[in-house]
C-alpha cells in the first residue's frame, strides 16, 4: 500500500507540473537568414619597379628618397641629383580583389641592390595604398624609399628586387 501511495504522489506530482508547463508554456519562434558572400581572391601586379634615376656620388655618405608621388629629393648628404632621360619614380602596383574589401601590405625594411662587384642599402620604404579595395575592385597605389649612396660610391648599374605582399584582413 506504501509503494502505491509514493507512486501516485510521483503521478500527481509529474502530471501537475506537466499542466503548469503546458499552462504557462507560451512558445514563440523566430526565423534567420543564414547569408554568404563569396569575393574574388586578392591578386597584385607590379606595373613598374622604383628607380632613384641618375646619381653622382658625393664625398659623403648621401640619402636620396623617392616618394610615393614620385618626387625625388636629396635627403642628406652632398651626391648630386642628374637631371636626364633616366626619370625617378615610385614603383607602382594594382590591387584587384572584393570590393570595399579591407587588407594589409607587406613591404620590406630594406634590401640591396648590385652591381657586380658593389652594393647600396634601400630603406626605410613607404606605400601610398589605403588599405580598402575600392568599388571599382582595383586600387593602384605606390611604394617609394631612401637609397643610401656610399661617400665615393663607385659608377655603375645597381639592380635588385623587392617583395609587395598584400593579404585580405
Amino acid at each position: 500500500m506504501k509503494k502505491q501511495v509514493i507512486t501516485l504522489i510521483a503521478l500527481g506530482a509529474t502530471l501537475g507540473l506537466s499542466n503548469q508547463a503546458q499552462a504557462a508554456g507560451d512558445t514563440a519562434t523566430a526565423t534567420a537568414k543564414a547569408t554568404a558572400q563569396i569575393i574574388n581572391p586578392i591578386a597584385i601586379k607590379n606595373n613598374n619597379g622604383l628607380d632613384f634615376g641618375s646619381i653622382i656620388s658625393g664625398s659623403n655618405e648621401s640619402i636620396v628618397t623617392v616618394n610615393t608621388k614620385d618626387d625625388r629629393t636629396l635627403a642628406s648628404g652632398d651626391a648630386v641629383l642628374v637631371q636626364n632621360a633616366t626619370t625617378p619614380k615610385a614603383a607602382s602596383f594594382t590591387i584587384t580583389g572584393g570590393k570595399g574589401a579591407m587588407y594589409s601590405i607587406v613591404i620590406p625594411e630594406s634590401i640591396v641592390i648590385y652591381t657586380l662587384s658593389d652594393k647600396m642599402e634601400v630603406n626605410k620604404f613607404v606605400s601610398s595604398s589605403t588599405g580598402t579595395i575600392p568599388e571599382g575592385g582595383e586600387e593602384t597605389f605606390k611604394v617609394g624609399a631612401n637609397l643610401v649612396v656610399q661617400a665615393k660610391q663607385p659608377a655603375g648599374e645597381y639592380s635588385g628586387e623587392f617583395d609587395v605582399t598584400v593579404s585580405y584582413n
